[in-house]
C-alpha cells in the first residue's frame, strides 16, 4: 500500500500544480526528494506516463538539471531525465502516445467506454488520492453514524469504483478489514436520485457489477485468510 500511496501522491500533485506553483514546489529540497523518487517510481512501472503532462517535463528537466551545478544526480533523477528526453518523437507522436496512455489506464480500471478520456482520468487522479485516505478514515472511525454517513457519501460516485480497482490492481497483498470495506462500498446499492439521468445510473450499475467481479478475482491478496470466506459469501448476493 505504501508504493500505492507514493504513487497516487505524485499524480496528484502533477494534476493540481500548474508550471509556477511545480516550479515553487521543487525548490524545496524535501518536496523536490520525495517527488522525484516517486516519479520514478511511476516511470518506471507505468509505460506511457511521462506524455501526459508535457506542458511540465521542462519544469521538471531544469529543476533535475539545476542540481547537477552542485553534486552528482541520483539514480533516480538520471532515470527521470532519461525517460523524459523523448529526443526523437514530434508533438503528433507524443500527444498520441499521452491519448493512448490515457485509454488504456482507465480500461485497466474497467471504467466505462464513454468515460476514457484525459478529463475524467484526471477526475480519476484525484479522487485517488482523496478517497483512500477517506477510506482509511471510515476505517478509524469509532462512531457508526459517521461510519455510515462517509459510506453513503463515497456510493454512487463512479470515481470511488474507479479507486477500489486501482487499489485492487495495484496491491500485491490488501489488509482484510480494508478489502472488506472495499466489498461495503462496491455492493452498497446506490440512491437513483443522485444521478442526474437514467443513463449515468446504468453505467454506475454496470461499472459496479465489473468491479464485484474484480473483487472476486482479488480475494487472494486478503492478507488475513481467515476473513476470506465471510467476504465471498457478501460478494456472491
Amino acid at each position: 500500500m505504501e508504493t500505492l500511496l507514493r504513487k497516487m501522491s505524485v499524480k496528484y500533485d502533477l494534476n493540481r500544480l500548474n508550471n509556477k506553483k511545480l516550479k515553487e514546489y521543487l525548490n524545496d529540497p524535501e518536496r523536490y526528494d520525495e517527488f522525484i523518487n516517486n516519479l520514478a517510481l511511476v516511470l518506471n512501472s507505468e509505460v506511457g506516463y511521462e506524455f501526459l503532462y508535457l506542458d511540465k517535463l521542462k519544469t521538471i528537466k531544469r529543476s533535475i538539471k539545476s542540481r547537477k551545478e552542485t553534486r552528482s544526480l541520483t539514480k533516480d533523477e538520471k532515470n527521470v531525465l532519461k525517460v523524459l528526453s523523448m529526443k526523437d518523437l514530434n508533438l503528433k507522436q507524443k500527444v498520441d502516445f499521452k491519448t493512448q496512455y490515457v485509454y488504456t489506464h482507465l480500461y485497466n480500471l474497467g471504467v466505462p467506454s464513454s468515460l476514457r478520456n484525459e478529463e475524467f482520468y484526471k477526475k480519476v487522479v484525484n479522487s485517488n488520492y482523496e478517497n483512500i485516505y477517506r477510506f482509511y478514515d471510515v476505517l478509524n472511525a469509532t462512531n457508526a453514524y459517521y461510519k455510515e454517513t462517509a459510506l453513503s457519501i463515497l456510493t454512487g460516485e463512479i470515481t470511488t469504483l474507479a479507486t477500489v480497482n486501482t487499489i485492487l490492481n495495484e496491491s500485491d497483498s490488501i489488509d482484510s478489514e480494508l478489502f472488506d470495506l472495499l466489498v461495503d462500498i462496491s455492493t452498497k446499492k446506490p440512491e437513483k436520485e443522485r444521478f442526474d439521468t437514467s443513463r449515468d445510473y446504468h453505467r454506475y450499475k454496470r461499472y459496479q457489477y465489473k468491479t464485484v467481479k474484480q473483487l472476486k478475482t482479488s480475494v487472494n491478496k486478503v492478507k488475513a485468510i481467515d476473513k476470506v470466506e465471510d467476504t465471498e459469501k457478501v460478494l456472491v448476493k
